[in-house]
Parts: C-alpha cells; structure tokens; sequence
C-alpha cells in the first residue's frame, strides 16, 4: 500500500569527523529495515531524504550549505503524500520549500516494519530536537502550528514551574493535619480542581482575607505531590528529593477534589505496575473509589486481567 507520512525536526551539526564529506553520505536520521523505510543523509552542499521501495531508491534533494553552519540549528520538513498510483514528496528547510519530486507507481515508497528511528552515524556529532514524525501527509502551516502549540505548552510549563517553586505573591493557603501549611494561588487551584472553586469562592463571600483549605486525613507529602500536579501538571518522581508519595494517598485527592487528569494517570500506575504481590491491595483500594468512571474502569480491567494470569490470581490467595 501507498503510505502517506510527515517528519520534523530540528538539527545541529557540531563536527564531521571524516575528511572528505563527498566520500559518503553522513546519515542524520533513519527509519529503515530489510530494504525498506526513508533515512536522512547530508551530503555535500545538501541535504536528501532517501526513500527506499523493493525495487528502487529514491532521493528528494534540497541545497543547504550545512558545512557553514555548524553548531546552527536548521529545521528540516519533509511531507510524502500518496495519492493513487504515485506519491508526491516536498522537502523544506527552515520554513522554505527546496525541493519536489513525484514518485511514480514503479518505485514508490513502502513503509518498513521497523518501530523505531535512529539518529546520526559515527562520523556526525550532532544533536535534535523538536522531532515529530506524523502518520499521514500534513500542510506545512499544521505542523509549524504543532510546533508552536509544543512550545506555548512548554514555555506555559515553565511559568507555572517557577510559581510554584518561588510562591510569591500567594492569597490563600493549604493546610494539612500535622499543621503543615503551602501558600497557594486561588487562580491555580481553581483553574485544577472544581471542588476548590466552589470552597474559594465560598471563602470569598465570607470576605476571608486569605483562605485556608483544609485537607483532612491526608498525608503531608501526598498533598505536596498533589498540589505540584495542579502547578506544573506532572507528578514529583518518586526517590527524588521531594518526600515519598504514596499512589493512593494521591489517588484519594485527585478523586476527592474533581482532578480527572491526575486520577487518570494515577489509574494507568496502578494498572502498569499491577504484579502478584500488589494485585489485592491494588483492587480493594480501586473498589472503594468505583463511582468514579475512570477508576471503576481501571478496576474491571485488572479483575479481568486477573482472571486471566494465573500467577495474578494465586497473588490473591
């Protein structure tokens, strides 16, 4: 079958550690297997995509002086489209179409089975960012919209991030049991979680200066694992130099206070992580919270799994 794909990327050449760079092409990026699959080569003065089929290879070049702009980051774009009995392949460098070439039926490209990409050769030093490999034909503009999004996302991680690691200017407060408390941003909590939306704005109507929200019967480094989520939207990584989370202490929170993202995630630990010494624990904690959707479904599926897998089972005994 014909095979319609897109890839992007970012690459730096830092050193070339051959001689003569017409002597062989320097692979960049690879995707190949038994004959079949596309790669990336610097050659001198440019840059191909070579397309491998059963019968032919063909390479769609565009002219770029890379040899001058080392340590430079230069984007490269490549869009195959399939249509009928011919594919269509446009190369772009930094935004500009630089090269184009139609494929007839004789020696079009067909996809390999290979699942992943290599990068570089042993005579390249170079470094990439920003891949993205797409499954279809997609328009210039959809993939620099992509880039883009990544990079709001990014650069939206990053303030949230420095928020919540500086807490300046917090106008409420989170307590815990043991009289722990984390100073907090009304608009970041309510933006997380519906359930504090409606306590802040309750605390609000009471012309509370500074709020302080209470979560009970919650241990102090599982809020402070909860409250980073509702920050910078990931979880601390257990054995880091934050305190010690516990999966359903978390998990608690998450479905207490309306966070459907984080119970999500936490469901998909527990299902990936599920092993004969877990699997009891794992459903009696996942019984408790089934009237919420995810977590009722997280737990079917392991029952299922159970039922399946011997060694699960006998975990139970």
């Amino acid at each position: 079958a014909l095979t319609s794909f897109s890839v992007d990327f970012c690459v730096s050449v830092s050193a070339i550690k051959i001689d003569d760079v017409t002597a062989k092409p320097l692979k960049v990026l690879s995707h190949c297997s038994l004959g079949r699959g596309f790669r990336f080569e610097l050659h001198s003065g440019r840059i191909a995509l070579a397309l491998l089929a059963d019968v032919a290879t063909t390479d769609v070049s565009a002219p770029l002086a890379w040899e001058e702009r080392l340590d430079d980051w230069i984007r490269v774009t490549a869009v195959v489209q399939s249509f009928k009995a011919q594919q269509t392949v446009r190369l772009f460098i930094d935004g500009s179409c630089c090269g184009v070439k139609v494929i007839p039926q004789s020696s079009r490209y067909v996809d390999c089975e290979q699942r992943f990409l290599l990068l570089g050769c042993p005579d390249l030093e170079m470094e990439v960012k920003e891949l993205r490999l797409f499954s279809g034909a997609v328009a210039q503009k959809d993939i620099i919209a992509a880039a883009q999004r990544e990079l709001s996302q990014e650069q939206s991680q990053a303030t949230l991030s420095s928020v919540w690691a500086d807490r300046s200017f917090t106008d409420c407060e989170v307590l815990a049991d043991d009289g722990r408390r984390w100073p907090a941003h009304r608009s970041v909590l309510a933006a997380g979680s519906s359930v504090f939306r409606r306590m802040l704005e309750s605390e609000m109507q009471e012309s509370r200066d500074k709020p302080v929200i209470t979560l009970k019967q919650s241990a102090s480094s599982d809020i402070e694992a909860f409250l980073s989520f509702l920050y910078v939207g990931q979880l601390p990584e257990k054995g880091s130099a934050s305190e010690e989370w516990s999966t359903s202490g978390v998990l608690e929170l998450a479905d207490m206070y309306d966070v459907q993202r984080l119970v999500k995630l936490i469901c998909v630990e527990i299902e990936s992580s599920i092993s004969p010494k877990t699997v009891g624990q794992a459903l009696q904690f996942l019984k408790k919270r089934q009237a919420t959707p995810a977590i009722d479904e997280t737990y079917k599926r392991v029952r299922r799994r159970v039922h399946q897998d011997a060694e699960l089972l006998n975990g139970l005994m």
